[in-house]
């Protein structure tokens, strides 16, 4: 007989310890400051520290504190723009073409010469063209 008894018992026990260590790499999103109505959780913070070392390779030699000073304040500074545009504006808007020399602009500072390149750099750092475009455009 074995330690756990037949292969059913061996196969639950063997998923149970599998959902576990699946759930303790998981990040945990919290909510951690409210600025009027806009939330920023630790999700958000996370995903800032990787927006900014893509755009400072700087900001990746700091230590972990700095870094989340940094991407909070960068936020909480996001949010309050954000509101104070909204006070004068039903919604925030930046046509495509300047939009589009935002993108080009950022890219070329790095070094890289297309939009294509840009895409795969960044996805390197778990960031989608997407989220670069809403935070050049809110």
């Amino acid at each position: 007989m074995t330690l756990f008894g037949n292969k059913s018992i061996q196969f639950i026990i063997f998923i149970i310890i599998l959902f576990f260590l699946k759930n303790a790499y998981a990040l945990e999103n919290k909510i951690l400051i409210k600025v009027n109505n806009e939330i920023i959780t630790s999700l958000d913070i996370n995903n800032e520290i990787n927006y900014l070392v893509v755009l400072n390779k700087n900001i990746k030699k700091l230590d972990n504190k700095k870094k989340y000073n940094i991407a909070k304040n960068s936020l909480i500074r996001e949010k309050i723009k954000k509101i104070e545009i909204l006070n004068y504006t039903d919604e925030i808007k930046i046509e495509k073409k300047i939009s589009d020399e935002i993108l080009k602009q950022t890219y070329s500072r790095l070094g890289i010469n297309s939009k294509q390149e840009f895409i795969r750099f960044i996805q390197e750092y778990d960031i989608n063209i997407e989220t670069i475009e809403k935070k050049n455009g809110y």
